[in-house]
């Protein structure tokens, strides 16, 4: 982290590189291992919560356990997986807090999707561009998802979908 930067292009940085973070970890670049996901986990706030384009939201913890278990799911992709950030803008900004908005472009098999998200990172010290990730918040791009795709983006949903945590067929009942 550069020293002179500010929390608009810290966040902006951030953006980018957990993203290059995620292409890689799909793609099956990285190794399934806590050392290359720690890339994740030390940027996310404990409270971390993510909305998916479907409404969904996710804490952190079955987060982290799904996205895990999704490492290497577009080994196979011909051509290569890619993800890419475009229209970073901050919406708004205090000295310790930024909501920002980003459009962040895959290309699975060739073909793309897109979502809109909007993101609040906060300062935090000892990350890799000094600010973690609080809430995301994610809605797709107009013509760029599921209700515009062919089959093959419903079908990556509900792959990555089925890494869920099973639910409890008996809430409340101790074991």
């Amino acid at each position: 982290m550069e020293e002179n930067e500010s929390l608009s292009e810290r966040c902006q940085k951030e953006v980018v590189d957990l993203h290059r973070f995620f292409e890689d970890w799909f793609s099956g670049r990285l190794r399934k291992d806590e050392d290359a996901f720690v890339r994740f986990t030390r940027v996310t706030a404990p409270f971390f919560q993510w909305v998916s384009p479907e409404g969904e939201a996710e804490e952190l913890l079955p987060l982290c356990r799904r996205l895990h278990q999704a490492q290497g799911i577009h080994m196979d992709s011909s051509p290569r997986f890619r993800i890419w950030i475009e229209r970073f803008q901050v919406r708004f900004q205090t000295e310790d807090v930024l909501l920002c908005t980003y459009e962040e472009h895959q290309e699975i098999q060739g073909r793309r999707s897109g979502r809109l998200s909007t993101a609040l990172f906060r300062n935090r010290a000892k990350t890799p561009h000094g600010v973690e990730w609080v809430h995301v918040h994610e809605v797709w791009l107009p013509g760029l998802g599921p209700g515009h795709q062919e089959d093959w983006l419903a079908e990556w949903d509900r792959e990555l979908n089925s890494i869920r945590e099973p639910k409890d067929p008996n809430p409340g009942e101790e074991e």
